[in-house]
Formats: structure tokens, C-alpha cells, sequence
């Protein structure tokens, strides 16, 4: 329920969402709303970039676990609160049409972005010095309203912080600011990552140049100490140079930090708050890693190849730099096998691995493909014991040669142990890969894998996702094979576990997403397609996926942009990426496209060539597209699982039924161009 307390005096709002929810008027006047959905609703419409979203997708993220019928009466009965409310207080800001619920952008704003205005002017205003990680308090208290909900809190707060973190460090890097700015810079810095060791740094300059030595100590014994307590590491050697040159007596003000690339404050289309126009990101290629002496089918062998993919899985979860996967390619001497540009032919990760007694021992260089040089090179000696402290130490000094900086805490969060012991992990490793094998034999004892890891390790938020894609992807994988409903409802289940258990990893995301759409949930699975997207907007594989996901719930606009920033960022499509961006163009209705998509993918996966030949068909290219259909039947027919025999309208009603499209204009044009190419649905 909602309680008006005055009339509104003027025509804004300001929705305060740290620490919270609350409303005020013009005259810092506030004003109650009980009712928590409505609370949600109105701080998601607050902080999207058009402060508009359709009454469909409100639905999915703030009554996801209510059936269809139940959630759509609640959100109307939130929607008729609200205006209620608003008309009390005289505010004509909130609309509520037939299809979309909004905000008016130029009547409300937000403390958070308050905040950051401020920032933006060099201001570091009390909420950031006064509360412990600022963004962590986003609408705190509001993890539970509902688990998606809860989802897109997760992807908001991360994003803000991105945000935050940056503007503080172009503060302290400025040499023009009052030391007193950049001082409150480096303590707010410090009440979000207190491992920042830029902010560390220029507190203890700041100490120094004011002759306090003992505070500039007493700093860097506090950094000591945390770094060695939790992380079992020890501050980089510059701290280290700076500390000692205090203690001889030798120091001097040091350089100020190299630029940082600062962003202008914007929403996005799932809230995210910030997008660097400017910013340019590095591209990291990485490369199959070479046995010395072992045989490619040792244990030992998949031992490395788990670390490789584990590793490129870690690594996308940052977004310092663009990922590529080129598994299936050897690097070579100069890196033009690309046609990029220079600027961003960006780097290379090869690795030489051999072995010694039990132990693998690992050299990985990173290579810069501009200037054709080395430099950076490790060797690690590969075990389950110091299997995640390797990949943090390997991503601190690469990006460290990258002139990229992550603090330990940053490290830690996005690499953080699994704690399986050895006698699960490298299964889960194994079973991991095996997801993308389309034998059903190696799928089964995946799955099997997967099961046993969850009843052993509930808390293993990948095997929860890994076991899901399995249910997601045998039916558009295995022509004739239909899931029941169970089984889709199951692997919903297990996604939605996978989100819940660590709301951060993509894979989680990419699974509830696909999962939502088999189960005609096309709202709830935009919404996740879209936190995929923030979560980083920088990895091809997951754009691409994100690109045909929102095609097939309806969201055209989102999926040809997102399809166009995905092959912007590579030269080189693999296979599945063509398959994903074959489905896009189609429901995008560029048949042509999808066509030339269709010939470089290959037969990948079974409904490709039927995609092919409905789009020749739809475009007029009869005698192309009754060949393409012929093509499409006999690939169908040999690979055939139902249990009725296989003939051309069975092969184009598989087809139709596994295709999560949201749009029945999309479906009857689908059925359309089939038919054209001689395959009939009725």
C-alpha cells in the first residue's frame, strides 16, 4: 500500500536508491511507498537509460516465480497504486500505456547519479566517504524482492562501480587538483577496494608531502597487512620503491598516473550507467597451448586444456580487453594473419607445455602482435592446489604489461576458488567440454558428471549451468528429439540455481536466458540476454549469443546492434557464431543476410540449411531455395532421432517447434518460406 504524506511542491522527483529506497520532492519533501514492488518498479525505471520499459518485461523481473496470469494482475495492481499516488502528490511524470511503462527523464533523477555528477566536476560528495563500498548499498535491503530482480541488482551494482572507480582514479591521477581532492579521492577509493593500491599510494604521498611520515608508514603497514592476510600477496614494487625511498629520506612527489580513460554517465538498456564511447579495448587472442614430450590424449594434456579454458573463462569476466578463442588455429611468427588494424591486432597468449615426474609445468608468453614482441613471459608449475592462485597471478602480470590495472580484491572476485577437491574438478573439467560435443554418448556421461558434482558440491554454481545447457541445447542438436516439459522445466530449475548461486558469471545468465525462451518465457529471457550483455559487452561469443536471443523474443533494434558490435570486434567467425548470426538475420528479416551467414557457417548445426532454404524462399529464389529444402531434408533424415520415420513435414515441424521465437508473425513467415522450399508443415 502507499502512503502519500503532502502534495507534491513541483514537478520532480528524486529517487534515492543508495542505502535503500526512498522518494523526495522538490522541497526535499518524502514521501512514503510501502509497497516494495512498486519500489523496485520505479528505481528499475529510474536508473534504464529511456526510464521506459514494457509492462511485459516489468512482469518477468519483479514477478518471476508467479504464474503468467497471477504476475501480469499484480503488476496492474502496482501500476493503479502508482498513479494513485502520483496523482496525490500532482506529479505528471509517470505514464502507464498499453505496452510501456515510463518515467519522464526530464522530471526525476537519482542520489546515485548525483554522485557522480559530482565526480564528473571533482566533487567527492559524503555518501562515498561516508558509507563502506558505496556500491554494494545500491538499494540495499531489495536482494530478495525477487530473484530476478535480485539478478539485475547484482549486474547494476558492478556496473556503478565500474563507473565510480574510474572517476576516482582520474582524481588522484589529476597533478592539478588540491591535494585535499585527491586525498578524499584515494579514502573513497579505499572504502571500496581497501586494495587499491593507487589509492594507497597517493595517501601516503599525501602523508609525506605534509611531513607525516609516520601516517605515510602507518598506511603501508595497513596495506601490507591486508594483502598478506587475505591474498597471500605483497604490494607491487612500486609501493614498495615509494616506502623506502620515505624512510631514507629521499622521496620526492612521484609522477602522476597515466591517464584514465573516463566515460560519460548514461544508462543503458538493462542500467547499465556508464558506456566509454571512447574508451578502446585491447584484444587478447588465445591460443591452443603445446605439449613438449606429453601425448595430446594424456590426462595431463586435458589437465592444461581445462586450465586454457578456465583461464579464457576468467578472463571475460573482466572488461579490460576483448577475449578470442583460437583453439583451432597455431600462432604464427608475425600476427598478420588478420586483417586489422594495428591498433587492434592486440596481443597473443601461447603456452609450451611439458612434464616433470607428476608435476605440469607451463611457460605462456604474451606477445604484442603491432610491434611483434614479446613482453611478458611466466612459467608455472600446473596443479589443482595452485590452479586458481595461477590464474590470478597469470591475469595481474599480463594486464599489468598491458598497462591495465585490477586490484587483488577485483582478482579475487572475479577468479575466485571453486573449492572443488582435485577428484571433481578435473571431471567438471572434462564434462565441461563435453557439453559442446554433439555425440550423445559424451552429452549422457557429462551430464552424469554434472549430477554427481551437485550432490556432492550444491554450492558449484557451473555445474548448475553446465548440466542446464546440456537440457538446452539437445533439442535444436539432435533432429526428432523433442524435451518433455519436465526435463525444460528442470533445466529452468537448474539455471535459475546457477543465477542465484553467483549472480556475476555470465555462463549462469547465458543459461536462464536460453532456458526461459524454450519455455515460452521470452521476457524473462530478454531480460537475461541483456545482463549478459552488461556483464561484458567486449566478448564476440556471448554478443553473438545475446544478439540472437533477443531476435527471437522479439527485440529487433537490440539484436542488429549488438550483432554489428559482435563482428566488429573480430575478423575471423567461427561456425556457431555463424549459426547464432544466421538465426539473427532471418528474424531480423535479412534474408539475404542470413543466407551468406547460412554458406559460411557449413551444417553446424541442423537448423541452419533450414533457415537457408526458408530465407531463399522468402526472398523469390524458387529453384535456389527447393534445392536448399532438398539439402536441409537429407541432412534432417540422416540424422534423424524421432521415433516415427523422418519426412519432409516432420522435418519442417521440428524445426518450427524448437525454435523459441517469441513473434508468431516471425513463425508464420518461418513457415512461409519452408514451404516454398518444398517442405510443407501441414
Amino acid at each position: 500500500m502507499l502512503n502519500p504524506a503532502i502534495g507534491l511542491n513541483g514537478s520532480h522527483i528524486t529517487i534515492n536508491i543508495i542505502d535503500g529506497f526512498s522518494l523526495q520532492g522538490a522541497k526535499n519533501t518524502g514521501y512514503s511507498v510501502r509497497n516494495r514492488k512498486s519500489c523496485g518498479l520505479l528505481s528499475y525505471l529510474a536508473l534504464n537509460r529511456n526510464h521506459r520499459e514494457t509492462r511485459e518485461r516489468l512482469v518477468g523481473l519483479l514477478w518471476s516465480d508467479r504464474p503468467e496470469k497471477q504476475a501480469r494482475a499484480s503488476l496492474r495492481q502496482s501500476l493503479k497504486q502508482l498513479r494513485q499516488f502520483f496523482e496525490e502528490l500532482h506529479y505528471e511524470g509517470f505514464d502507464t500505456g498499453h505496452v510501456n511503462v515510463t518515467l519522464d527523464p526530464h522530471t526525476v533523477s537519482t542520489d546515485l547519479s548525483r554522485v557522480v555528477d559530482l565526480l564528473g566536476r571533482n566533487v567527492v560528495s559524503e555518501p562515498l566517504l561516508q558509507l563502506s563500498n558505496l556500491p554494494e548499498r545500491i538499494l540495499y535491503g531489495f536482494e530478495t524482492l525477487d530473484q530476478s530482480f535480485a539478478a539485475w541488482l547484482h549486474v547494476v551494482r558492478q556496473n556503478w562501480n565500474t563507473v565510480i572507480v574510474t572517476e576516482l582514479r582520474r582524481i588522484i591521477g589529476d597533478v592539478h587538483l588540491p591535494g585535499e581532492t585527491v586525498q578524499a579521492a584515494a579514502e573513497a577509493l579505499l572504502r571500496i577496494d581497501p586494495t587499491h593500491e593507487e589509492a594507497h599510494r597517493s595517501t601516503i604521498r599525501f602523508h609525506a608531502n605534509n611531513g607525516n611520515t609516520a601516517a605515510a608508514l602507518k598506511q603501508y603497514n595497513e596495506l601490507w597487512d591486508i594483502l598478506d592476510r587475505d591474498y597471500d600477496m605483497e604490494p607491487e614494487l612500486e609501493t614498495q620503491t615509494l616506502i623506502a625511498d620515505i624512510k631514507a629520506g629521499t622521496f620526492t612527489p612521484a609522477a602522476v598516473l597515466s591517464p584514465v580513460v573516463t566515460t560519460t554517465v548514461q544508462g543503458s538498456t538493462a542500467s547499465e550507467p556508464a558506456v566509454a564511447t571512447e574508451a578502446w579495448y585491447p584484444t587478447i587472442r588465445v591460443f591452443p597451448f603445446l605439449a613438449g614430450g606429453i601425448d595430446p590424449h594424456d590426462a595431463m594434456a586435458g589437465l592444461v586444456e581445462g586450465f586454457r579454458q578456465d583461464l579464457i573463462a576468467s578472463m571475460v569476466r573482466f572488461r579490460d580487453w576483448i577475449v578470442l578463442d583460437h583453439a583451432q588455429q597455431v600462432p604464427d611468427e608475425t600476427g598478420n594473419d588478420w586483417t586489422l588494424s594495428d591498433r587492434n591486432k592486440g596481443y597473443s597468449i601461447s603456452g609450451t607445455h611439458y612434464q616433470d615426474g607428476d608435476d605440469v609445468h607451463l611457460l605462456m608468453t604474451l606477445k604484442n602482435l603491432q610491434t611483434n614482441r614479446y613482453v611478458w613471459s611466466e612459467r608455472l608449475r600446473l596443479s589443482h592446489d595452485n590452479w586458481f592462485a595461477a590464474q590470478r597471478e597469470f591475469i595481474k602480470r599480463m594486464s599489468a604489461s598491458m598497462s591495465i590495472y585490477l586490484t587483488a580484491q577485483h582478482l579475487s572476485q572475479q577468479i575466485a576458488s571453486h573449492a572443488l577437491p582435485k577428484d571433481a574438478y578435473r571431471p567438471w573439467l572434462s564434462a565441461y567440454r563435453m557439453i559442446w560435443s554433439w555425440d550423445p554418448q559424451k552429452r549422457a556421461e557429462a551430464e552424469e558428471i554434472f549430477k554427481g558434482i551437485i550432490e556432492r558440491f550444491p554450492d558449484f554454481a557451473p555445474a548448475y549451468s553446465g548440466l542446464a545447457s546440456i537440457c538446452n541445447t539437445e533439442q535444436v542438436i539432435y533432429p526428432g528429439f523433442s524435451a518433455s516439459p519436465e526435463r525444460l522445466k528442470t533445466a529452468n530449475h537448474l539455471s535459475r540455481t546457477a543465477v542465484a548461486l553467483d549472480p556475476l558469471d555470465v555462463r549462469s545468465h547465458i543459461a536462464l536466458a536460453w532456458s526461459n525462451g524454450m519455455i515460452g518465457q521470452h521476457d524473462q529471457a530478454a531480460n537475461h540476454h541483456r545482463l549478459v550483455y552488461d556483464l561484458n559487452p567486449n566478448n564476440p561469443t556471448t554478443l553473438f549469443s545475446c544478439a540472437c536471443g533477443l531476435a527471437m523474443c522479439g527485440d529487433l533494434d537490440a539484436a542488429r546492434d549488438i550483432a554489428g558490435q559482435a563482428m566488429s570486434l573480430i575478423s575471423s567467425v567461427n561456425p556457431v557464431q555463424w549459426a547464432y548470426l544466421t538465426s539473427t538475420r532471418f528474424v531480423c528479416g535479412d534474408y539475404r543476410g542470413c543466407v551468406k551467414a547460412a554458406d559460411s557457417c557449413g551444417e553446424a548445426l541442423p537448423m541452419v540449411p533450414g533457415f537457408k532454404a526458408a530465407a531463399l524462399g522468402l526472398i523469390g529464389a524458387e529453384a535456389e531455395a527447393v534445392d536448399a529444402g532438398e539439402r536441409y531434408f537429407t541432412f534432417i533424415r540422416d540424422r534423424w532421432q524421432g521415433e516415427a520415420p523422418c519426412t519432409r513435414e516432420s522435418a519442417a515441424q521440428w524445426f518450427l517447434q524448437h525454435c523459441p521465437v517469441k513473434n508468431n508473425a516471425t513463425r508464420a513467415r518461418m513457415r512461409e518460406g519452408l514451404a516454398k522450399a518444398g517442405l510443407p508443415t501441414s
